[in-house]
């Protein structure tokens, strides 16, 4: 079954070495659980690794072993920084889709504060400085 990328439980990984590739990232976090997908952000022209990259689990229990173990791990001389990809559901502990399904049952927008990420995913949320909205 396929599930598109808002379902996944994703880890955003920070702190990582300008030598840092995809299959690195992959490997550092493969002992934790099955990974849908692993990439380091990289300049579009120099295409050398910004420092940051995402790990998306297929199981949530994974991405939480991963989170726990590796936030504060040293490697290739830097320590790493791991968070919840996205912060607005609760530290990930609901998925984007969960909450876009229960603000469409609901009539309402569940996000307390969202990011401007999710703002932009998401035609149901409007964002002021201070409001968020329903459209």
């Amino acid at each position: 079954m396929f599930r598109s990328r808002d379902d996944l439980p994703t880890l955003r990984v920070t702190s990582l070495s300008t030598d840092a590739d995809d299959d690195d990232l992959r490997s550092l976090f493969a002992p934790f659980g099955s990974i849908a997908r692993a990439n380091v952000v990289r300049d579009r022209e120099t295409r050398e690794s910004k420092g940051f990259g995402f790990v998306s689990f297929n199981l949530k229990q994974d991405a939480e072993k991963a989170l726990a173990k590796m936030n504060g791990f040293g490697y290739d001389s830097l320590i790493l920084s791991v968070s919840w990809s996205c912060e607005c559901y609760g530290g990930g502990s609901r998925t984007r889709a969960d909450v876009s399904a229960e603000g469409a049952a609901t009539g309402a927008c569940l996000v307390p504060s969202p990011c401007f990420v999710c703002v932009a995913l998401y035609p149901c949320m409007t964002w002021t400085p201070r409001i968020l909205t329903r459209v």
